[in-house]
């Protein structure tokens, strides 16, 4: 099925694309990082080392995009949880939400600090939902905030086998990450082989890129994995107001993260990820899943799929509301849907509340349902000459049925069919509680709490991510 989401004709793509490269070329973005300026400088990047401006010749644009791959692997520990990017069916993957401090708590319907015990069940729900596949670590507020992502990241590690996407708190945490990271695959080889993590690169928007987007590059090319060059703009605040304004900036942003990767390891792999937030000028809010917001995650996968020919990522679920209601199903079914048909390749963010802040593991059981009728609907009709029942309307008289025949009972079980969601008979809703929509799915939570799965790692590995962590708390912890 080609069908696909357009928000901008070839001709404004490309007016697009001929500003980010103008921009490149003749305005600076500022570098912060000592060694990553001298790689640059080394590289052909025009570098002023005193005010940390860097401008790039269009020839090292043209190249980097040249080497860019195309294509890639994101690794489970099992590979039928490999993500190839782009989907080899042309559907998408789903990742989990990533950064939020506070959790959902099903048991009193109330939003409190993040604890490592949620993060952990928070990889395990990964690991049991079929409709997740890629994992993320939250931020635990009963571990050292210097060393909160560290103390998450182990904790995703040790309860799902799924690739995780690691968002690093700070540049002093980054050598940790990577270490555990390393550690989970064995070798800094077998990392590079096949890589189970992607780092994200999260320039200042905008045009400020901090020591740690830089070291989070250096040490990815180190260790062979791909780069999420992730901008997050605000639109009205941090970008132009407009969509398209904001796309281009966002953009810019991409392709400077792709540029300077390429510069420092050719043929390093990148995932273009722009989180489109839009600023609510009546309150200062800024909100991810307003019809703004999904307008432009959607327009901005589009160009950076045509213009850059990169694997892309975004927010694909989520809400701005602050518990799973009417709004959250809403806001979360209508993003995914229109974000998933513009082709972007990974929609994170599922199980998110109130515009990033906060996780409810009911809400993540909802969005996996949501994402599994988006990918059957994806993936299309199929149509040869057994599903187009050819034979059997040809033997079907005036008045007559299907329930007898043959081809029925062939294919009567792959119609998609979720336990979420009402399709018996109103008696027998009746007769089971007339439940809503949310208490089944945490029925459905605490049915799944009883056998959460717990993946098992190497006893060496485990001792060995356990000196890790210990090793950054007494490094980093003041």
């Amino acid at each position: 099925m080609n069908s696909q989401l357009r928000l901008f004709s070839s001709e404004e793509v490309e007016a697009i694309y001929d500003k980010c490269l103008e921009f490149l070329q003749n305005k600076a973005v500022q570098v912060t990082h000592p060694q990553g300026l001298q790689l640059l400088d080394r590289a052909g990047a025009r570098v002023n080392f005193d005010k940390k401006h860097v401008t790039f010749p269009l020839d090292i644009i043209e190249s980097a995009l040249r080497s860019v791959p195309r294509n890639l692997i994101l690794a489970g520990r099992d590979k039928k949880y490999d993500a190839v990017l782009p989907h080899p069916a042309g559907l998408f993957y789903v990742r989990a939400n990533t950064g939020a401090r506070s959790y959902l708590d099903p048991a009193t319907n109330a939003c409190r600090d993040m604890t490592l015990a949620d993060v952990k069940e928070w990889g395990q729900l990964t690991e049991a939902l079929s409709n997740i596949d890629i994992g993320c670590f939250l931020t635990p507020r009963d571990v050292p905030v210097q060393t909160a992502d560290i103390h998450s990241f182990k904790a995703i590690l040790e309860n799902t086998t799924k690739p995780v996407v690691v968002q690093p708190h700070s540049l002093q945490s980054l050598e940790y990450l990577f270490e555990l990271a390393q550690t989970v695959a064995g070798t800094v080889e077998a990392l590079s082989q096949r890589p189970q993590i992607a780092i994200l690169s999260s320039p200042t928007t905008p045009f400020v890129f901090k020591d740690m987007d830089i070291e989070a590059i250096i040490q990815a090319a180190r260790s062979g994995v791909p780069v999420a060059a992730a901008a997050l703009p605000s639109a009205g605040a941090t970008s132009p107001i407009t969509i398209a304004g904001t796309v281009l900036l966002a953009s810019i942003e991409v392709l400077t993260v792709l540029v300077m990767s390429q510069l420092i390891k050719p043929g390093l792999p990148v995932i273009g990820t722009i989180n489109f937030y839009a600023l609510d000028m009546l309150n200062g809010r800024s909100l991810t899943a307003s019809i703004e917001s999904i307008l432009g995650s959607a327009a901005a996968t589009q160009f950076m799929k045509d213009a850059f020919h990169i694997p892309t990522h975004t927010l694909g679920f989520g809400t701005d509301s602050f518990v799973p209601d009417g709004q959250f199903m809403v806001e979360t079914s209508l993003k995914a849907a229109i974000i998933s048909q513009a082709g972007a390749d990974i929609l994170g963010a599922a199980g998110r509340l109130n515009a990033l802040a906060a996780n409810s593991p009911v809400q993540l059981i909802v969005d996996d349902a949501v994402a599994g009728m988006l990918k059957r609907a994806k993936s299309g009709v199929t149509v040869n000459n057994d599903t187009l029942a050819w034979e059997e309307i040809l033997n079907t008289t005036p008045g007559d049925h299907f329930l007898k025949r043959t081809h029925t009972l062939r294919h009567c079980r792959e119609a998609l069919r979720s336990d979420l969601f009402a399709s018996r008979t109103w008696e027998a809703w009746n007769s089971e509680g007339a439940q809503d929509l949310y208490t089944r799915a945490l029925n459905k939570y605490r049915e799944l709490k009883q056998h959460l799965p717990q993946p098992e790692l190497p006893k060496e590995a485990i001792a060995e991510m356990e000196r890790i962590v210990k090793r950054a708390d007494e490094r980093l912890v003041k």
